[in-house]
């Protein structure tokens, strides 16, 4: 999720739960912040697979919180940053 974020080619600065709100037209970042969603929501990540959504069931939702909390923000590769220290979907 973390290269996911890394890979987003956004215009300016922003925290992750603007990003999760916004309307995605390339469908692809539309699956991923829709999974982050979920993840936010269910504490639980999926796959998303051709015909259903499959939980990941060795994916640690709180480590990835620490992770999150600990890091403060995510730099994209075009040097754009993502706030990811206030990630509220899953408490660590």
């Amino acid at each position: 999720m973390i290269n996911f974020l890394k890979r987003l080619n956004l215009q300016r600065e922003t925290d992750i739960a603007t990003l999760l709100e916004q309307p995605w037209s390339d469908h692809r970042t539309h699956i991923g912040c829709m999974l982050l969603q979920r993840l936010a929501e269910t504490r639980t990540l999926y796959f998303w697979t051709r015909t259903r959504l499959v939980p990941n069931t060795k994916f640690k939702a709180e480590l990835f919180a620490r992770v999150l909390q600990d890091a403060g923000h995510i730099a994209c590769q075009n040097g754009i940053s993502i706030g990811v220290d206030r990630w509220q979907g899953v408490t660590a």
